[in-house]
Protein backbone atom coordinates (compact mmCIF):
# COMPACT_ATOMS: atom_id res chain seq x y z
CA UNK A 1 0.00 0.00 0.00
CA UNK A 2 2.87 2.37 0.80
CA UNK A 3 4.24 2.08 -2.75
CA UNK A 4 0.80 2.72 -4.23
CA UNK A 5 0.35 5.83 -2.10
CA UNK A 6 3.86 7.08 -2.91
CA UNK A 7 2.92 7.12 -6.60
CA UNK A 8 0.51 9.94 -5.74
CA UNK A 9 2.93 12.14 -3.81
CA UNK A 10 6.50 10.86 -4.05
CA UNK A 11 7.03 10.34 -0.33
CA UNK A 12 4.78 9.27 2.50
CA UNK A 13 5.22 10.83 5.93
CA UNK A 14 4.47 8.80 9.06
CA UNK A 15 3.13 10.28 12.28
CA UNK A 16 3.19 7.87 15.21
CA UNK A 17 0.39 8.20 17.74
CA UNK A 18 0.92 5.16 19.90
CA UNK A 19 3.76 2.70 20.10
CA UNK A 20 4.80 0.21 22.73
CA UNK A 21 3.91 -3.01 24.48
CA UNK A 22 0.29 -3.52 25.50
CA UNK A 23 -1.38 -6.30 27.52
CA UNK A 24 -3.30 -9.00 25.73
CA UNK A 25 -6.55 -7.01 25.88
CA UNK A 26 -6.98 -6.66 22.12
CA UNK A 27 -10.16 -6.67 20.06
CA UNK A 28 -11.90 -10.02 19.50
CA UNK A 29 -11.41 -9.89 15.72
CA UNK A 30 -7.69 -9.34 16.22
CA UNK A 31 -7.38 -12.07 18.85
CA UNK A 32 -8.74 -14.64 16.38
CA UNK A 33 -5.88 -13.84 13.96
CA UNK A 34 -2.99 -13.85 16.45
CA UNK A 35 -1.52 -16.40 18.86
CA UNK A 36 -2.57 -16.21 22.48
CA UNK A 37 0.16 -14.46 24.46
CA UNK A 38 0.51 -12.09 27.39
CA UNK A 39 1.42 -8.92 25.51
CA UNK A 40 1.77 -7.39 22.05
CA UNK A 41 3.79 -4.67 20.36
CA UNK A 42 1.31 -2.05 19.18
CA UNK A 43 2.06 0.67 16.64
CA UNK A 44 -0.63 3.13 15.55
CA UNK A 45 0.23 5.66 12.87
CA UNK A 46 -1.27 8.00 10.28
CA UNK A 47 0.27 8.11 6.81
CA UNK A 48 0.31 11.53 5.16
CA UNK A 49 0.69 12.49 1.52
CA UNK A 50 0.92 16.15 0.49
CA UNK A 51 0.52 16.96 4.23
CA UNK A 52 -2.96 15.41 4.24
CA UNK A 53 -3.91 12.33 6.28
CA UNK A 54 -4.54 9.42 3.91
CA UNK A 55 -4.51 6.28 6.00
CA UNK A 56 -4.50 5.12 9.61
CA UNK A 57 -2.66 1.92 10.41
CA UNK A 58 -2.54 -0.31 13.47
CA UNK A 59 0.14 -3.01 13.72
CA UNK A 60 0.16 -5.78 16.31
CA UNK A 61 3.06 -8.20 16.82
CA UNK A 62 2.96 -10.85 19.56
CA UNK A 63 5.70 -10.22 22.13
CA UNK A 64 6.81 -13.85 21.80
CA UNK A 65 8.11 -12.91 18.32
CA UNK A 66 10.46 -10.17 19.52
CA UNK A 67 13.48 -11.94 18.02
CA UNK A 68 14.44 -12.04 14.34
CA UNK A 69 12.70 -9.84 11.77
CA UNK A 70 9.95 -8.93 14.23
CA UNK A 71 12.56 -7.13 16.34
CA UNK A 72 13.03 -4.69 13.45
CA UNK A 73 9.31 -3.89 13.46
CA UNK A 74 9.71 -2.69 17.04
CA UNK A 75 12.24 -0.07 15.96
CA UNK A 76 10.78 1.27 12.68
CA UNK A 77 10.43 4.79 14.00
CA UNK A 78 8.94 6.97 11.25
CA UNK A 79 9.56 4.44 8.47
CA UNK A 80 6.34 3.15 6.88
CA UNK A 81 5.76 -0.53 7.69
CA UNK A 82 5.15 -1.29 4.01
CA UNK A 83 8.54 0.12 3.06
CA UNK A 84 10.23 -2.23 5.52
CA UNK A 85 8.03 -5.26 4.73
CA UNK A 86 8.68 -5.22 0.99
CA UNK A 87 12.35 -4.25 1.12
CA UNK A 88 13.31 -7.90 0.92
CA UNK A 89 11.00 -10.85 0.36
CA UNK A 90 7.29 -9.93 0.58
CA UNK A 91 5.56 -11.45 3.60
CA UNK A 92 3.10 -14.31 3.22
CA UNK A 93 -0.51 -13.22 3.69
CA UNK A 94 -2.54 -15.64 5.73
CA UNK A 95 -5.78 -13.61 5.76
CA UNK A 96 -6.94 -10.37 4.21
CA UNK A 97 -10.38 -8.93 4.92
CA UNK A 98 -11.98 -5.78 3.50
CA UNK A 99 -14.88 -3.94 5.06
CA UNK A 100 -16.16 -0.64 6.35
CA UNK A 101 -15.58 1.23 9.59
CA UNK A 102 -18.37 3.78 9.54
CA UNK A 103 -18.03 5.51 6.17
CA UNK A 104 -14.40 4.51 5.64
CA UNK A 105 -13.05 1.46 3.87
CA UNK A 106 -10.66 -0.65 5.91
CA UNK A 107 -8.75 -3.89 5.72
CA UNK A 108 -7.19 -6.45 8.06
CA UNK A 109 -4.11 -8.30 6.84
CA UNK A 110 -2.62 -11.19 8.78
CA UNK A 111 0.96 -11.55 7.59
CA UNK A 112 3.83 -13.95 8.23
CA UNK A 113 7.31 -12.46 8.45
CA UNK A 114 10.24 -14.34 6.84
CA UNK A 115 10.81 -16.61 9.85
CA UNK A 116 7.07 -17.28 10.26
CA UNK A 117 6.32 -14.70 12.95
CA UNK A 118 2.76 -13.34 12.76
CA UNK A 119 1.93 -9.67 12.29
CA UNK A 120 -1.54 -8.15 12.08
CA UNK A 121 -2.05 -4.94 10.13
CA UNK A 122 -5.33 -3.00 10.16
CA UNK A 123 -5.68 -0.02 7.82
CA UNK A 124 -8.48 2.52 7.41
CA UNK A 125 -8.51 4.67 4.28
CA UNK A 126 -9.27 8.29 5.22
CA UNK A 127 -11.47 10.56 3.03
CA UNK A 128 -8.50 12.35 1.40
CA UNK A 129 -6.83 9.09 0.39
CA UNK A 130 -6.22 9.14 -3.38
CA UNK A 131 -7.34 5.52 -3.64
CA UNK A 132 -10.91 6.86 -3.58
CA UNK A 133 -10.12 8.66 -6.87
CA UNK A 134 -12.53 6.54 -8.91
CA UNK A 135 -15.34 8.68 -7.50
CA UNK A 136 -17.48 5.76 -6.34
CA UNK A 137 -16.37 6.04 -2.70
CA UNK A 138 -14.50 2.71 -2.84
CA UNK A 139 -10.70 2.54 -2.70
CA UNK A 140 -9.15 0.90 -5.73
CA UNK A 141 -8.19 -2.68 -4.89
Amino acid sequence: MTRRLEKHCGQIRVRRFREGFVPACIEAGEAALLPDCGRFWLREVVLYGHDRPWLTARTLVPAVTEAGPAQQVLSLGDVPLGQWLFRHRPPARAVIQFGRVGTLWARHASLRLPEGQPLLLTEAFLPDCPLYASGDDVPEQ
